[in-house]
């Protein structure tokens, strides 16, 4: 049976291990607890059915001026992690001597100490590949289902304690008609939602048809075009690469630039926010700094607050928001218009529809241009009717025209999007955001 990972266990591994700093020393812990069941399904069978227990922890040691750190993931065994933690603690103590002072260190936050364990039972894997195989029969149906508690922790020799856990339960799954041809799709929550997922799946099986007819070929140039609520969050998630740190901007590698000098805005229909609250993440950082519920980005289309931590405001004498180090956000919320979904293909009229982005990058960082592709169910739309798929196009665009002078509005439904990634652990935060339609995108390929 899996050793469940808890409260108690977390404080029986940190606590005598902080105990060992010297008095010119502060040991710092963060790191991620994920235990879940992980199951892949091909052909609506399952073909992997597995329990993940992963414990990954960055380490840290300070003295005086110097610090020194590493990454390490334990063993579930009490004794082995301690013992391990032990082993990388001398190892850095045999450097930290050794590396020239951090004339930019950042001081830690007052201690503090959090708690939230609250973590509700995992329905049974069994009953969940029962449900997906009946709901999924017939179909060429791919995906990943997982579930289980996700935990988050930051505890330091100093009297930081924090601890944060709850259930997370995701599947991500595409239904293929044929070919590249596919309807994607995705749920997440806490518990298993049998009537939510039957009806996702449901939904992806009713889109099929249209992809079963010849794909029509499309002009290179401008199209109008209606980017689906995922498709924004996908454009939204590029942004995050640099578009609000600090440091992107203060060293001129931030793709919005111009919306921070003024330069350039972007539409007033445009209110972006960070949003921890609403995504139920924990706000302390890896300083044990404690960040805001809510920071406002963009305030209808202008620039409004950037993320800051500690370092960067050390380093280039400016004020923190008490940002972590990467200053990008962990969950984001785009605030909703005034289009109703039942309306979105007839406010399209003639167009391109984009249920899903891929393949994203920037074409022109400093400018805020991006490229990818179409793919999957991208649509001609005529007379505010699906009348086909398209053969996959690449676009190359801005922010400052898809959310810009060129976005005609945005839907009045906000859909949530979490973070669906399983590299090392499973990710946590995600982004909220609601389809926009758009009188004029580029697609030069």
């Amino acid at each position: 049976m899996t050793k469940e990972i808890d409260l108690d266990w977390f404080a029986s591994l940190v606590k005598p291990f902080l105990s060992k700093a010297k008095s010119t020393e502060i040991i710092s812990l963060n790191g991620q607890v994920d235990q879940c069941d992980f199951v892949r399904l091909n052909s609506a069978r399952v073909v992997q059915a597995s329990k993940v227990d992963y414990i990954s922890i960055g380490m840290g040691l300070r003295k005086g001026a110097k610090s020194v750190s590493c990454g390490l993931s334990v063993s579930t065994d009490l004794r082995s992690a301690r013992q391990q933690l032990s082993d990388q603690l001398n190892l850095l103590r045999s450097w930290v001597d050794h590396v020239p002072d951090d004339p930019f260190m950042e001081r830690w936050a007052q201690p503090s100490q959090s708690q939230d364990d609250s973590v509700l039972a995992a329905s049974a894997v069994e009953e969940v590949i029962a449900d997906l195989s009946d709901y999924a029969r017939g179909l060429d149906l791919v995906g990943l289902y997982a579930s289980g508690p996700l935990a988050s922790f930051m505890a330091t020799s100093d009297g930081h304690f924090h601890w944060h856990r709850r259930l997370r339960s995701f599947f991500d799954f595409s239904v293929y008609a044929l070919k590249d041809k596919a309807i994607k799709s995705s749920w997440s929550g806490e518990a298993w939602a049998n009537a939510e997922i039957k009806k996702k799946i449901e939904d992806a099986k009713g889109q099929l048809e249209i992809l079963f007819k010849p794909p029509v070929t499309m002009p290179p140039g401008g199209h109008r075009a209606l980017l689906s609520a995922e498709a924004v969050s996908d454009l939204l998630g590029l942004a995050c690469w640099g578009g609000f740190s600090a440091r992107a901007h203060l060293t001129a590698q931030s793709p919005l630039a111009a919306l921070r000098s003024g330069e350039k805005d972007l539409s007033g229909q445009f209110t972006l926010e960070e949003d921890l609250e609403g995504f139920g993440i924990p706000r302390v950082q890896e300083l044990g700094y404690i960040r805001p519920d809510r920071t406002t980005l963009i305030e209808k289309g202008r620039f409004s607050n950037w993320l800051c931590s500690p370092r960067t405001a050390s380093e280039f004498d400016v004020t923190d928001n008490s940002a972590s180090g990467g200053e990008s956000p962990a969950a984001l919320r785009l605030t909703g218009g005034d289009l109703e979904p039942s309306d979105a293909f007839d406010l399209l009229g003639d167009g391109i529809y984009l249920s899903n982005v891929w393949y994203l990058n920037y074409s022109d960082r400093q400018s805020g241009r991006f490229t990818g592709m179409t793919r999957f169910a991208s649509l001609l739309v005529e007379g505010g009717k699906p009348v086909a798929s398209i053969v996959p196009m690449r676009f190359d665009d801005s922010f400052f025209s898809v959310f810009g002078d060129q976005l005609i509005g945005l839907g009045n439904r906000v859909e949530r999007f979490d973070e669906l990634s399983t590299y090392g652990a499973r990710g946590i935060g995600g982004i909220a955001s609601p389809f926009a339609l758009v009188d004029r995108m580029q697609f030069p390929l």
